[in-house]
């Protein structure tokens, strides 16, 4: 009988776990017991030593690779002198004291145990959902000339990521630095980390939103004639817009928003997921119906630097959520 898993709304989210995948896991629990077993054995309490030993010759040798790596000239040389001998050196104390095989047979068993432990859990991992997005139509980056070694400085970021047309702010001095109010001056700034629009990542509950206040807005200012962007509302969304005029248009989109709005249920659950401690709560440290509720939310929504009720008005209680017309 094959176990399924299911995702919140009760969908698939990930492959069948078949005999075959959870005798691959214990496969991997025995290969692991074994390698630790396997010392003991042949070597009883002494192993414990060696192993102490080679852990400590090992640790030493990758820190001297290290150093082999990423420093220069003389540095470089002695990093790859420690890590050369201290290799050596486990090896011939291992080999002296008849624990070299033994050691190799538990490297090669937690090897083992590694990659069918990996084996079994992408077996059922969820696959993962792509998109294809446009890329960001005002680029902003925070770097820290300190980070990396310099490798800002070193590889010209900076030039580079304004040739690119990014913005670019640079950390330096003694002072400390909000990058978070860097992020949203910038936003107030008019530089935005993505598109303003992206239909793709909307709730089917709200899917129509952009172009239902589009329409709106075009009705408001006295707009004759087919929106201008109706063939792009149509690539975007597979589906054509129908009407001679805005008004007709519009008719035709609000009744399709009303019809996406009428599931409470699903509402509830874009506004506050399906688990019985939303998120919102959990950042807002507060239940939805405590009394200083609002003033929390309000005090997380600063981020939106322009004037923008929509949001608090929205996150009233998770059992008062109703459909928007």
């Amino acid at each position: 009988m094959e176990a399924m898993n299911t995702d919140t709304y009760g969908g698939k989210a990930s492959a069948p776990i078949t005999a075959r995948w959870r005798w691959t896991a214990r496969g991997a629990f025995l290969a692991a017991l074994a390698a630790i077993v396997l010392p003991l054995m042949f070597a009883g309490l002494r192993s414990l030593a060696l192993l102490v030993l080679g852990v400590a010759g090992v640790t030493i040798a990758a820190a001297g690779a290290w150093w082999a790596v990423a420093r220069r000239g003389v540095r470089r040389a002695i990093g790859l002198i420690v890590a050369v001998v201290m290799l050596l050196g486990v090896v011939i104390v291992y080999a002296l004291a008849r624990f070299l095989l033994i050691a190799i047979l538990s490297v090669a068993l937690l090897v083992l145990a590694g990659f069918m432990a990996r084996a079994a859990l992408r077996a059922c991992a969820r696959p993962v959902r792509e998109y294809e997005t446009a890329p960001p139509a005002h680029p902003f980056i925070i770097m820290n000339p300190r980070s990396g070694g310099g490798k800002v400085v070193g590889f010209q970021l900076v030039e580079r990521a304004e040739a690119l047309g990014a913005r670019v702010t640079l950390l330096g001095g003694d002072q400390t630095v909000d990058v978070v109010a860097l992020a949203r001056q910038a936003v107030a700034d008019g530089t935005w980390p993505c598109d303003r629009e992206e239909p793709p990542y909307l709730a089917p509950s709200y899917r129509w939103v952009l172009v239902l206040e589009a329409l709106q807005a075009a009705r408001r200012d006295g707009q004759d004639g087919r929106h201008p962007r109706s063939a792009d509302w149509e690539q975007a969304y597979g589906r054509g817009i129908p009407g001679p005029d805005g008004a007709s248009q519009l008719a035709a989109v609000t009744r399709w928003h009303a019809a996406a709005q009428r599931d409470p249920a699903q509402l509830r659950a874009v506004a506050w997921g399906r688990r019985t401690d939303p998120a919102l709560e959990r950042a807002a440290g507060a239940k939805a119906g405590d009394h200083d509720w609002t003033e929390r939310v309000a005090c997380h929504l600063d981020v939106f630097v322009q004037p923008c009720r929509w949001p608090l008005d929205y996150l009233t209680s998770p059992g008062s959520v109703q459909p928007q017309e």
